[in-house]
């Protein structure tokens, strides 16, 4: 039996760089999470690497994706706008129309 093929995504805006199912997961991540350090932690990757991929992703989709909310008692935290729902959702439908 042929080994089964499925199809990977990339978006690339020109001079943004390329977004693809890691970049997707991230903004999962931090819808489930409730943040940005909770959603790093989740995947196993750092911060840093994080917070540079949503700033990528609010850069290449020319909006916000991702809202990071201020601290408090409780901290902070992040969620995804409702931008960043619908690029997921539009996102996952090109995946699944291309399978």
């Amino acid at each position: 039996m042929p080994p089964m093929l499925r199809p990977v995504i990339a978006l690339e805006s020109p001079g943004l760089g390329v977004l693809g199912g890691e970049r997707v997961r991230l903004l999962e991540a931090v819808a489930r999470e409730g943040g940005i350090s909770a959603a790093a932690r989740a995947l196993g990757i750092s911060y840093k690497h994080a917070w540079d991929g949503i700033a990528a992703l609010n850069n290449i989709a020319g909006r916000p994706l991702v809202e990071a909310r201020k601290g408090g008692a409780k901290g902070g935290g992040a969620a995804l706008t409702p931008a960043g729902t619908r690029f997921i959702t539009a996102f996952r439908r090109l995946e699944a129309e291309t399978a």
